[in-house]
């Protein structure tokens, strides 16, 4: 065998073994990954079920009506995010049963029973819940809520109905936590609809939420001067003005 052929020989030796640990560091990284995907799942599961522990043992030292049902309501998150939506729920109406003047309003419980209900697909009991919401500062929550279960039934015009309400709601949630989704929301009714100007009228109602659907509807053929034109007429004391202003100017 001549020097070229002995130097190719140990080349392509070289290359199979590069090539052998290039696959198995490969196939390794995935097993990895796949563990710590998994280890990630039972981690949580874990955590949530220590919390539910702690909370139950501070329960058996019967603490006060008030951190009793803040106990109870986190217990029932744990639950919830474990998938165990009818313990949950138990543990929802233990902490709505507690009356006491040390108590805080029921609107979060009820809320939260809302939640699970809707997501347990009992649509009438969620809806009952929400309904409960309507005279509380919990307004927007419950609007929301039945339109959200109006539009998982296909009930679209009703959907429309509650999210435009909702969305017209000033909360301490309001522009940015609920509000935003309700207008995000109304724009995919209309979008179901195909009704692009009921659409675009819902975006150029000028609460600073709207400002990235409005950015949206401008490709549909509304100039951004004259919709900036247009909010310039609000009354721009309102922060909430000055907030879609500026969306629109960057």
């Amino acid at each position: 065998m001549n020097t070229k052929e002995k130097t190719k020989e140990v080349c392509t030796r070289i290359f199979n073994v590069k090539y052998v640990l290039g696959r198995f560091t490969l196939i390794l990284s995935f097993c990895f990954f796949l563990t710590a995907c998994s280890t990630m799942g039972v981690n949580e599961t874990v955590r949530y079920e220590k919390d539910i522990v702690y909370c139950k043992n501070w329960l058996a030292g019967k603490p006060s009506p008030g951190i009793e049902r803040n106990l109870k309501n986190k217990i029932e998150l744990r639950y919830f995010y474990l998938g165990k939506l009818d313990v949950a729920i138990g543990w929802l109406e233990e902490a709505l049963a507690i009356k006491d003047e040390s108590v805080l309003k029921d609107e979060g419980v009820i809320c939260n029973l809302a939640i699970v209900y809707t997501a347990t697909k009992k649509y009438d009991l969620a809806t009952e819940n929400y309904s409960k919401l309507l005279n509380t500062s919990y307004r927007q929550e419950g609007l929301y809520g039945q339109g959200s279960i109006c539009l998982e039934l296909k009930e679209y015009e009703k959907a429309l109905n509650y999210y435009n309400k909702g969305a017209l709601e000033e909360s301490d949630f309001a522009p940015y936590g609920a509000l935003s989704v309700c207008y995000e929301e109304i724009g995919d009714i209309d979008s179901a609809l195909k009704e692009q100007k009921k659409e675009l009228e819902h975006a150029k109602n000028c609460l600073p939420v709207q400002a990235r659907l409005l950015r949206l509807k401008i490709l549909a053929g509304e100039q951004i001067e004259k919709s900036y034109a247009q909010l310039i007429k609000l009354n721009c004391s309102n922060p909430k003005h000055v907030y879609i202003l500026y969306a629109l100017s960057t």
